[in-house]
C-alpha cells in the first residue's frame, strides 16, 4: 500500500522524536484509523530515503551530472578527512572509481600529499634541557657576534662502501626506458667510520677511524689530529674555540674529559661540559642536519660512479669536503642560530616541521 506524504512526514517526526520502529507501528493506527499499518521494512525504507535525499517524496529522476559529481566529491573529501593516512588508490577502491578521478578531485578541493617526517624521539625532561640550552646559547651569541663562529662542532658518521640511494626520489628523463639498475646490496659489506668538525669557515678532517669507535681511539684522534689541525688554522684563535660533542659513550671516558678540559678550559659543550649538550638532539647539531646528509647525497648520488674500494671512498669524502665553500658554512651557522630559536619557541620540543 502507498502511504501519503503527510503520513510519511509523521513517521519521520515520530522517529526523530525518539520513538523506535516498534513504537511507530503502535502509534500509527491511533493517528490514522482505517489505514493499513506499515511494516517494519516500510518504515525503515521511509527513514532511509529521507536521510539519503532529505525528503519523503520518491526520487523519480537521477541527479544531474553536476549535482552527482558534487555529491561524489563531498563523499571523497569526507572519507579522506576521516582517514588521512589512506592512499588515493584505497579511496578509489572504496568508491569504485578510477585513481585519476580521485587525484583530480583531491587537487580540485585543495588537498596535497605530504610526507610524514621522521625525528628523534625525546624522553621525559628532554624539553626542559633543550630549552635551557637554546636560551643560553642564544644569549651568548647575542652578546658575542663571533661566539657561534668559534664553536668546533664535531661528530662521527658511518659511510658504507655501497651506500643506498633513495629509490622513491631517484628518477631520470629519457624518451625510452633505459632500464637503469643501481646495485645497492652486497654480500660483503664494508664501511668507513669518519670524524669531522666544523669551525668558522673551516672543516677539520675528515679523520678515518679503524673499526668501531672507543674512548682510546677517540683520544688518539684528538691528540694526534684534531688539536694540531686547529692550531694551524688561519684567522682562528685557538684560545677562543669552544669544543662541542654529543653524548656518544666514547666521548665521555675519563681520559677524554680530562684532555678536553685541559685543551679547552671552561669551553666544552658536552654531556658533562661547561655547557650541557642536550641528549637526543641531532636536529641542533650542524654535522647531523647538514654535513653528513650533504656528503652522502654527493657520494651516493644515482648518477655517481660506483665506488669499488674503501680507498676510493676516502678520496671521495675528502674531495666533497674540499668543495664546501665558506659561504655554505656561514649559512650553516645562521641555520644553527635559527634552529635554536625554533626549538626555544617550541619550549624545547620538536621543531623541524616548522622549518
Amino acid at each position: 500500500m502507498l502511504f501519503t506524504v503527510a503520513e510519511k512526514v509523521q513517521i519521520i517526526k515520530w522517529f526523530y522524536g525518539g520513538n523506535s520502529v516498534a513504537q511507530i507501528i503502535n502509534l500509527f493506527p491511533v493517528a490514522y484509523e482505517n489505514r493499513s499499518i506499515p511494516s517494519r521494512g516500510t518504515i525503515s525504507n521511509i527513514i532511509k530515503n529521507f536521510e539519503r535525499h532529505g525528503c519523503v517524496s520518491p526520487q523519480k529522476h537521477k541527479l544531474r551530472r553536476g549535482k552527482r559529481d558534487e555529491l561524489r566529491d563531498t563523499m571523497i573529501c569526507a572519507d579522506v578527512e576521516r582517514n588521512k593516512n589512506q592512499s588515493s588508490r584505497q579511496v578509489a577502491e572504496t568508491f569504485a572509481i578510477s585513481h585519476v578521478a580521485v587525484l583530480k578531485t583531491l587537487k580540485k578541493h585543495g588537498y596535497r600529499s605530504y610526507k610524514v617526517q621522521k625525528s628523534q624521539e625525546l624522553c621525559e625532561n628532554d624539553n626542559i634541557t633543550r630549552a635551557e640550552f637554546c636560551f643560553t646559547m642564544m644569549e651568548m651569541a647575542n652578546g658575542n657576534v663571533d661566539f657561534i663562529k668559534n664553536i668546533l662542532f664535531t661528530d662521527e658518521s658511518t659511510f658504507p662502501l655501497h651506500g643506498r640511494h633513495n629509490p622513491s626520489v631517484a628518477r631520470y628523463w629519457s624518451r625510452d626506458n633505459e632500464h637503469k639498475i643501481y646495485a645497492a646490496r652486497t654480500q660483503y659489506p664494508q664501511k668507513l667510520n669518519v670524524w669531522a668538525g666544523l669551525v668558522g669557515d673551516h672543516i677539520i678532517g675528515p679523520f678515518f677511524i679503524e673499526g668501531n669507535l672507543n674512548g682510546h681511539k677517540y683520544l688518539n684522534i684528538l691528540q694526534n689530529d684534531v688539536i694540531s689541525s686547529l692550531q694551524q688554522l688561519d684567522n682562528v684563535q685557538f684560545g677562543s674555540i669552544w669544543f662541542q660533542q654529543d653524548g656518544c659513550p666514547a666521548h665521555n671516558s675519563r681520559q677524554v674529559k680530562e684532555y678536553l678540559n685541559a685543551q679547552f678550559p671552561n669551553r666544552v659543550i658536552s654531556i658533562c661540559g661547561t655547557l650541557t649538550w642536550p641528549p637526543r638532539s641531532p636536529d641542533l647539531a650542524p654535522n647531523d642536519f647538514f654535513l653528513w646528509g650533504y656528503l652522502k647525497s654527493k657520494i651516493y648520488g644515482f648518477d655517481e660512479e660506483r665506488t669499488t674500494n674503501l680507498d676510493d671512498l676516502q678520496t671521495k669524502i675528502r674531495n666533497c669536503i674540499q668543495d664546501i665553500s665558506p659561504d655554505i658554512l656561514a649559512n650553516v651557522r645562521r641555520t644553527f642560530y635559527d634552529r635554536l630559536g625554533y626549538c626555544l619557541a617550541q619550549n624545547g620540543g620538536l621543531f623541524e616541521h616548522l622549518i
